[in-house]
């Protein structure tokens, strides 16, 4: 976020992993930021994330296995998040995760991860 005068280091993202662009930017900017740059820097944000994630991902070992095994067994699956609906779908896509679950719907307010520590964890 340079361009915008905002140091984002390491420490800063590990501090802001797993919360929303509401829970995330108040940290970073302020909470008395103008909301209107608040959602510029957002919107940044969340284009400059999905040019990277059209890149080659891949499932973590066994995870596609896993799936297609509660698929067979009729166990009915989801994608759970609170990224834009047009990030988690394009993760999914790049994943192959589509055809495991239902349709996703955008949740337009989820609160942030309550411990992002268990997401960032090793």
């Amino acid at each position: 976020m340079p361009e915008y005068g905002i140091p984002f280091p390491r420490e800063w993202l590990r501090a802001t992993f797993g919360r929303n662009n509401a829970g995330a930017l108040a940290m970073l900017v302020g909470p008395d930021a103008n909301s209107r740059l608040v959602a510029e820097i957002g919107d940044h944000k969340e284009e400059a994330f999905r040019q990277a994630a059209r890149g080659p991902v891949q499932t973590l070992p066994g995870a596609r296995c896993w799936l297609q095994r509660l698929m067979v067994a009729g166990f009915r699956q989801a994608i759970a998040t609170s990224a834009p609906q047009q990030n988690s779908s394009i993760q999914a896509d790049g994943l192959g995760l589509l055809g495991f679950s239902r349709p996703t719907y955008p949740v337009p307010i989820c609160p942030p991860n309550p411990i992002p520590a268990r997401l960032s964890s090793p």
